[in-house]
């Protein structure tokens, strides 16, 4: 069984010393597609992409309509690196001046990584205290478990995520709680 508890938010990236702070969905699509390849400050832009079966390069091609052509582009051009795990492209992201990626503010937060999350059309997937929940782009995350053989030490688990002090762990480290998972032995 799957059961989703929390959303983390799916960003845009670049490493911290850039003074960008936010794109267009439509400039993030035309650095995917190698028409945008410098920031405003005229320093070139290093695309970091993801594998082509990974789960962020999907979401991705479903952003917009044009996006899964421009990222077909992307992926054409010579000298891309592809993060193979998502802490291969957070290390690129984070050591590259100039880079532009994908990955999740959770992901940042947790590991404390130096990155910079940028808006998308004004919107910073940073809020006041944790995750904007205004952000547009969520990815959802889910307990997996097989229902017949859940033990009693699952069932805790859940039931601490469930918790208050789960839901603060879970919102202190980039993601949204979205309620009781509700999985019991």
């Amino acid at each position: 069984m799957e059961k989703p508890y929390a959303r983390a938010p799916f960003i845009f990236a670049t490493s911290s010393s850039n003074q960008t702070n936010g794109l267009s969905l439509s400039e993030i699509q035309d650095i995917y597609a190698g028409k945008k390849t410098t920031w405003p400050d005229g320093k070139k832009i290093f695309l970091v992409l993801r594998s082509a079966a990974d789960v962020f390069t999907g979401f991705l091609e479903k952003i917009s309509p044009g996006m899964k052509d421009a990222l077909e582009s992307s992926k054409k051009r010579p000298g891309m690196f592809t993060g193979i795990t998502d802490q291969d492209a957070a290390d690129q992201i984070e050591r590259t001046p100039g880079s532009f990626g994908v990955t999740s503010y959770t992901l940042v937060t947790s590991e404390k990584r130096n990155i910079k999350p940028l808006a998308v059309d004004g919107i910073s997937p940073v809020g006041k205290y944790g995750a904007n929940d205004k952000y547009p782009y969520f990815m959802t995350l889910y307990l997996v478990y097989v229902k017949d053989r859940t033990t009693a030490a699952i069932g805790n688990f859940i039931d601490y995520i469930d918790s208050k002090e789960g839901e603060r762990i879970l919102r202190m480290n980039g993601s949204i709680p979205i309620g009781k998972a509700q999985a019991k032995p």
